[in-house]
């Protein structure tokens, strides 16, 4: 690989940075690395071989890059394929919701430049059950992407949006920490993306500097008092770094924070004394290029203001499908809401978009009602499809780790058979199964649901996340 000859230069010019052994670090493969989901333990872990990432205790280092789309394990919510860097999420976000809890009220999270869901899981991995996240993407492409892998994680109380920053800035002061991964000039990922090396030039260093800046303004537009603002890039240069997080605290009255991570960890300081950043180096610690800045929001938090009375009642089930079926709304006969299907069943509330019903926590439900103008591309846990006269339960359903183990039959196969079923071919299970719906389950975790009608299986997986290896 060849760098640029303008971003070597760049380099050689950064404060407190060996650049030769950076720029020479740049040319080594980078380390594989994946992230435990910690509410999905499969009974035996996906990879041999492991070496602990010292800065997040579910991640871990694999001695080589294996087919991950061939593994069950992953399709089923069990780990994340994530560079080791970036898994520095989970730990800020622990000692941050740390700081901010001081009852049972739970939490409430946005991350606003959210795909592929990397970042988003850590954050789910260090939230209480009660918590609540928004994961968010403007790209309508890549927010299909990141539906897809926040439903695999299975935590019930998040929230998948397809929206500007502008559009989240006009909500209100909803959140206690908001997340601003910034779209970036792609440095720190020039050894794994050869576009980024294609790319880059020191105009589009300037221009991602001006985006992120205007991001930062509407996330600190919906960030609560007191609240704390998340800011990274996976770049190496000071203008979208040091310089960013300087203005954007001043123009903001932000306040920058020092995180209390230990010094064995390897994590390399600011180029600038005066900015507590944290600077993932690839020549000192291993892994990629990230950038990462705490900032607090001046204020203080007013528990009464953030945590205002929850709803009580939501539209019912038949108002919502009659209002759809307009005229002929007498003839709809709604079968009863499967709650049974859910774990702590009374901490649901119903949620219809067209025929799909989700249930979403108490608290979701709340704030997905002052989410005015963001288009929601899921909420909660979806469980069912109306069809007929009965719900017919989604795949989603089974993923979330909401779901009542008991509520269905699950027939846990062998690899070939999970594969089979990931390519969304239909299944011949053992006859002993009855008919109607099942779970399959690969290692004691489930991948999703099948119709059983005696002769085959029909598959439930949606199409559209089907694996085309054969």
């Amino acid at each position: 690989m060849t760098l640029p000859e303008g971003f070597a230069q760049m380099m050689q010019r950064l404060d407190n940075v060996d650049s030769n052994a950076l720029l020479e670090a740049l040319k080594q493969p980078p380390a594989v690395s994946i992230r435990y989901n910690r509410r999905k333990a499969a009974a035996t872990l996906p990879y041999n071989d492991v070496t602990p990432v010292k800065w997040c205790e579910d991640g871990v280092y694999l001695p080589f890059r294996p087919v991950f789309t061939l593994n069950p394990l992953m399709h089923a919510g069990s780990f994340y394929v994530q560079d080791a860097s970036s898994m520095i999420y989970q730990t800020i976000a622990a000692l941050l919701t740390d700081r901010l809890r001081n009852d049972d009220s739970p939490l409430h999270i946005l991350d606003l430049c959210a795909a592929p869901g990397g970042k988003t899981t850590a954050i789910i991995n260090a939230l209480a059950d009660h918590d609540i996240i928004v994961a968010n993407e403007y790209v309508s492409q890549r927010a299909t992407i990141l539906h897809e892998n926040i439903a695999k994680w299975g935590f019930p109380g998040a929230v998948v949006t397809n929206a500007s920053a502008e559009a989240f800035g006009r909500c209100g002061e909803l959140f206690d920490i908001v997340v601003v991964d910034a779209p970036c000039s792609g440095e720190g990922m020039m050894r794994k993306e050869a576009m980024a090396v294609e790319q880059w030039n020191e105009g589009l260093v300037r221009q991602c500097a001006t985006l992120q800046r205007d991001i930062v303004a509407h996330a600190v537009n919906c960030l609560r008092p007191g609240g704390f603002l998340i800011y990274s890039t996976c770049t190496f240069n000071p203008i979208e770094n040091e310089e960013n997080v300087a203005a954007i605290a001043e123009k903001h009255g932000l306040e920058m924070i020092t995180l209390p991570l230990p010094q064995e960890w390897g994590i390399a300081p600011s180029c600038r004394a005066d900015i507590p950043a944290l600077r993932f180096m690839p020549h000192i610690t291993r892994g990629e290029g990230l950038f990462v800045c705490v900032m607090r929001k001046s204020g203080e938090i007013n528990s009464e203001q953030m945590y205002p009375q929850l709803l009580q009642n939501t539209r019912t089930a038949a108002k919502a499908i009659r209002r759809k079926a307009g005229r002929n709304s007498d003839k709809v006969q709604l079968p009863p809401i499967p709650t049974d299907w859910l774990r702590q069943q009374g901490n649901y509330r119903p949620h219809f978009d067209g025929k799909i019903l989700s249930m979403l926590p108490t608290a979701l439900n709340e704030l997905v009602n002052k989410l005015k103008g963001i288009k929601i591309l899921s909420a909660g846990v979806t469980v069912a499809e109306l069809k007929g006269r009965e719900w017919a339960p989604t795949s989603q359903l089974a993923l979330s780790t909401a779901f009542n183990p008991e509520a269905f039959e699950i027939v846990d196969v062998d690899e070939e058979t999970a594969l089979s079923y990931l390519r969304h071919e239909a299944l011949r299970l053992p006859d002993t199964t009855p008919r109607g719906f099942v779970v399959i389950a690969f290692k004691g975790l489930p991948l999703g649901m099948v119709k059983n009608i005696g002769n085959r299986a029909n598959n439930l997986y949606p199409t559209a996340w089907k694996i085309r290896h054969l």
